[in-house]
């Protein structure tokens, strides 16, 4: 009688691999207009994830911030991305440059993306009074005056460009007084008399706060030499 023995065999299955985050880009700038761009959080593990985003401190005093991500939670496959919206407020109250870091995280995997922009708007510009559209060599009137009124989170200045007929050019700076700006220039170039250069006169103003944001507006002044 004989006897056969087996041995017995055993096969062993490798895991799939851990879920694996990553991120297409690494740090976004939305500068100082972008308002909202896209990337992509990707799976490259071999077991699903389920993902939500943490944020970090942000780079100026505020307690809030004016980051947003959506979604700001999912779940990958193996293999598998998702594609998200990344958002700067522009209506942040704080002017300014401002950073955040925002990361993604999973149970065992992590990834981060670097968020900057500049919170930048120009000063409000109101003209309350305004050269005239038309003056008389004889009758006037004899200089342009302009008062304004403007407003900026930041301190501001405020400028008058004059162009006569001629070409010649001035400016002269806006002085401010109880919340209100005024400026004036003569219609006469010379300053040899107080006759008015005939011809089209061309005006712009500018209020530029710190941050070197700017508004403007322009007009023209015409001056007749009858009347």
């Amino acid at each position: 009688t004989s006897t056969t023995s087996t041995t017995p065999t055993t096969s062993s299955t490798t895991p799939p691999a851990p879920g694996s985050l990553s991120l297409s880009a690494g740090a976004v700038d939305f500068g100082t207009t972008v308002s909202s761009t896209r990337v992509f959080v990707s799976n490259g593990g071999g077991q699903p994830v389920d993902w939500s985003t943490t944020t970090g401190p942000v780079g100026f005093a505020a307690a809030s911030s004016p980051f947003s991500v959506s979604p700001a939670s999912g779940t990958l496959a193996p293999g598998a991305l998702a594609e998200v919206v990344l958002r700067v407020d522009r209506a942040w109250p704080t002017e300014g440059p401002v950073s955040q870091r925002l990361t993604f995280v999973a149970d065992g995997t992590s990834a981060s993306i670097d968020l900057s922009a500049v919170i930048a708007r120009p000063p409000q510009l109101v003209l309350v009074r305004r050269p005239p559209a038309s003056a008389c060599v004889q009758t006037g009137p004899f200089a342009a005056a302009w008062l304004a009124e403007i407003t900026d989170e930041s301190p501001v200045t405020a400028t008058a460009t004059w162009t006569y007929p001629s070409g010649t050019r001035v400016v002269v700076t806006f002085v401010e007084r109880n919340g209100s700006w005024a400026a004036s220039v003569p219609f006469d170039s010379d300053d040899r008399d107080t006759s008015p250069d005939v011809g089209r006169h061309q005006w712009v103003v500018t209020a530029t706060d710190q941050l070197g944001n700017a508004s403007s507006a322009n007009g023209t002044a015409d001056v007749l030499g009858t009347c």
